[in-house]
């Protein structure tokens, strides 16, 4: 399904099949040529509010590009590691770039043919939640430390994405030496 946005005024004469009255926008679902469509209806200033948030978001990861660069050391399974804002109370997610989904690589592998397949996954770290400050100082003051969270934010976000820890053995000691100091 496609999403598409529009200014209010810019849409005439199609039927809505559902509304979806939000705080920001309301999302209607057309039905058009047989092919489904999510129109989000913004007022002029959720559009300014929006573009707002992703340049701030662009800003803040070219800002900390080479934090990301020292992060993706610790873990070269992963793409790319970039801040996000599609987090709310979680400190990351992973995420996946191309056709291959994490959904699709947990069915593809269980098949008996042993052929495996390895999504493209991007870890996303909620630019809102503490652990993004101290990604930032251990990556000011200490490296080594920052690969050993970055490692443990890694394993989380397999855990929460429903995926197995590579090394739960490794993963276990770095929580507990976080937790001894």
């Amino acid at each position: 399904m496609k999403e598409v946005y529009f200014k209010r005024n810019e849409i005439k004469y199609l039927i809505p099949i559902f509304v979806d009255k939000g705080i920001e926008h309301y999302r209607y679902l057309y039905t058009i040529d047989d092919k489904n469509y999510v129109i989000n209806l913004f007022k002029d200033d959720d559009i300014n509010i929006i573009k707002r948030k992703v340049y701030k978001l662009e800003k803040l990861n070219e800002e900390c590009k080479e934090m990301f660069s020292a992060m993706q050391e610790a873990i070269p399974e992963v793409s790319k590691v970039c801040f996000t804002n599609r987090l709310k109370d979680h400190p990351v997610c992973l995420t996946t770039e191309g056709a291959i989904s994490v959904e699709m690589q947990k069915v593809i592998n269980a098949l008996p043919n042993n052929q495996t397949i390895q999504a493209k996954t991007l870890l996303e770290i909620n630019e809102n939640h503490p652990i993004a400050q101290k990604l930032k100082e251990l990556f000011n003051s200490d490296k080594e430390e920052l690969k050993k969270y970055t490692k443990i934010l890694y394993a989380q976000a397999k855990l929460i994405e429903g995926l197995n820890i590579d090394n739960p053995t490794e993963i276990s000691n770095l929580i507990c030496e976080m937790i001894a100091k």
